[in-house]
This record gives C-alpha cells, sequence and structure tokens, in this order.
C-alpha cells in the first residue's frame, strides 16, 4: 500500500528508507506522519525521490516554476514539446512588480530562447491569485492526462491540493514547507492529474539554512552611495561594487525576513573560506540584473562605469543580463 503523503510503498524493514512505517495499515509513513503531525522532518540525507518522467504523447503538461528561476529552466522547458507555463508564488512579488512587467519578462525570455509555450499563468496559491483560470483549464481538458512537472520546491503539490479543494475534491497528498515531501507521482483520478516529485535542487541537500526558501514577501532594499560599497546577503552572496565620485545603486528584490549587512569586502574574504564560493568580477557600463536561482534580483545601475565583484555559494546559480530587464523586446 502506498503512503497518501510521499507516494511511496510503506514499509517496516528499514527505518532509513523510504516507506519506512511502524504500522503498514497507517496513511502515513512515518516520516511523513511527524512532517504532518509534529511539523518534523526527520527523513534520513540517502533519502533517495522516484522520478517517473514518462509522459504520454497525448498529456497535457504544466512546468511549474517561479520568476526568479525560470531562466534556470530553460532546458527542461526545451526538453518538453508544447507546456504550459505556470509561474506560482507570484504574491511575493506582485506589491513591487506588476503583472504586466512580469509578462513581459517571461515573453522576452521565451522569445529569446525560441520557446512557444501553450499557456502562461501567473498564479498564488497561497493568496488564490488567478487559480480559477488554472483551474477552469484542467477541467476544460478533464479527458486528458495531465502532469504537473518541475524543479523541487516550486508548489506543485500546493497546485494539485488547490485545484482540488476548490473543486470539491478530497485528497491526502503531503504539503508541507519542506523540499522533496512529494517522494513518488501521486495521482489525483476526478481531474486526471499526476503531481510529480521535483526533478531537482542540490541546494536543499546542503547545510544552508532552508528558511530562507520559505514563503515570505518579498522587498526592495537600496542602497545608494558613492565610491565603494559592499553587500553581504546572508553570507550566501557577498557583491562588492566602485564606482568612483558618483551616485550609484545596488536594489535588492529579495525575502523580506534575508539578513543584509554593509561589511567590509576585504576583510569579509580573510575571514571566510572563499573555496565555498564562486567569484566573478568585471567591469560594465550600463544598468545590470544579476538574477540568483532560489534567491532573487539584485539591480546594480551608476551614472559611470562601475566595477563589481562578487562571491556566491557554489550551490546557487545566477546570470547577468545587461540593460533593464522590463522593457526587453
Amino acid at each position: 500500500m502506498d503512503c497518501k503523503g510521499c507516494g511511496n510503498i510503506k514499509q517496516m524493514k528499514n527505518k532509513n528508507k523510504i516507506g519506512y512505517s511502524l504500522n503498514l495499515e497507517h496513511e502515513y509513513c512515518f516520516f511523513c506522519f511527524q512532517i504532518l503531525h509534529y511539523n518534523k522532518d526527520l527523513r534520513p540525507q540517502n533519502y533517495q525521490i522516484i522520478i517517473d518522467n514518462n509522459f504520454n504523447q497525448d498529456s497535457i503538461l504544466f512546468l511549474v516554476t517561479t520568476i526568479e528561476n525560470l531562466l534556470f529552466d530553460i532546458k527542461l522547458i526545451k526538453k518538453y514539446k508544447y507546456l504550459n507555463l505556470i509561474i506560482n508564488k507570484s504574491d511575493k512579488y506582485l506589491r513591487i512588480w506588476n503583472k504586466d512587467k512580469i509578462l513581459n519578462f517571461i515573453n522576452w525570455i521565451l522569445k529569446k530562447e525560441n520557446i512557444n509555450i501553450k499557456n502562461i499563468f501567473i498564479i498564488s496559491c497561497y493568496k488564490n491569485n488567478n487559480i480559477d483560470s488554472l483551474q477552469d483549464y484542467i477541467l476544460k481538458n478533464n479527458q486528458k492526462i495531465k502532469y504537473l512537472i518541475g524543479n523541487v520546491n516550486m508548489g506543485k503539490s500546493s497546485i494539485a491540493h488547490k485545484i482540488s479543494k476548490i473543486s470539491n475534491i478530497q485528497i491526502k497528498n503531503l504539503i508541507s514547507k519542506y523540499s522533496n515531501t512529494t517522494q513518488k507521482s501521486l495521482f489525483i483520478p476526478e481531474l486526471n492529474l499526476y503531481d510529480t516529485p521535483g526533478i531537482k535542487h542540490n541546494i536543499y541537500n546542503t547545510n544552508i539554512n532552508n528558511t530562507i526558501f520559505n514563503h515570505y514577501e518579498w522587498k526592495q532594499f537600496v542602497y545608494q552611495n558613492k565610491d565603494i560599497k559592499t553587500i553581504n546577503i546572508d553570507n550566501l552572496f557577498i557583491i562588492n561594487m566602485v564606482s568612483e565620485n558618483t551616485i550609484s545603486s545596488i536594489i535588492l528584490y529579495i525575502n523580506k525576513n534575508i539578513k543584509l549587512n554593509k561589511i567590509n569586502f576585504e576583510k569579509w574574504k580573510m575571514k571566510n573560506d572563499i573555496k565555498y564560493y564562486n567569484n566573478h568580477k568585471d567591469v560594465y557600463n550600463n544598468e545590470i540584473w544579476i538574477i540568483v536561482e532560489n534567491l532573487g534580483f539584485i539591480r546594480l545601475k551608476s551614472l559611470k562605469s562601475y566595477e563589481i565583484s562578487f562571491f556566491i555559494k557554489k550551490e546557487f546559480n545566477y546570470k547577468i543580463i545587461k540593460g533593464d530587464i522590463w522593457n526587453k523586446k
């Protein structure tokens, strides 16, 4: 019998393997029970997810991602033709950016990568933003098998749970603040919908404080000054900007609860083991945006040329875009 939470077959032989249960008659395995009732993640570090990507050619695929992760999901999007794109967790940033800006940015990325998408849904399960349009599309195509796919912690199970709830369907899939809760594809027959396990991300298997990835509203932080400024973002991303004799700005769009400090760059390098970081250094003449996977957006601008140098934890991917991302065509 499968666990109603993670979808794995329950077993009583090995407590360090998936599906471990104290009683096979229980609906949930031991690990899902602890998450559900005590909010404790006791899964061993070697806990492995099961990924089943044998999609039927006639099935409908929904790739679930977030605005800060879209650029890093391009390979995955290109792997499957005629995807529907779900940008989840939009409530995090819609107070600082409007929906039209977000849509323009998404379309620019897709055009630049020569990607055709069937539909784009910008939603928030947390705030119920635009859930109705997604529900309507799922119910309209109820005869076809549908899959929610994507990386870890994008909210696939939350979407499956929310659509089921507003459609008056009772399901028992487990949603939690922990990553990799869904370990095996879970099927909701009334919707012909599969909730699939997260495909990756190695960042959730490290000792990085995972609370920074919890669902918190974003805030805009502005640092404006002459000459040199260094900002430490929770010791995950340390950026130094040098712009002589002119006003320059570092603007952060990130989790409002993250730790931020202005520091001395050279002292920080002396005190920290930089082998755990990737380093980037360059000179720019115009505005740039640094997009950091699972973290947020960093905007740098100055009236004159400026030098930046930053250290970023190796678990994080990043991309640098020159120019204003909101005015891309």
